[in-house]
């Protein structure tokens, strides 16, 4: 379930684009919580998709960053 999201929500380019535009918070969050579930061992995440998540983050947090207040 949690590869689904990931690809679903966090991969997705189309998607990634309406966060960027919307709420990259929203993207922050949803890579933190999957990370999270990772490193708990609640899932089991492929190196591929957490990668990924790792990647989304850090663009997340620059996108929250460069907008104004």
């Amino acid at each position: 379930m949690y590869e689904q999201v990931t690809q679903a929500y966090v991969a997705d380019p189309e998607v990634r684009k309406f966060f960027a535009a919307s709420n990259p918070w929203a993207l922050q969050g949803i890579a933190e919580r999957l990370l999270e579930a990772a490193a708990r061992g609640l899932w089991n995440a492929s190196d591929p998709a957490v990668a990924t998540l790792r990647e989304a983050l850090l663009e997340a947090e620059g996108w929250a960053e460069d907008r104004p207040t």
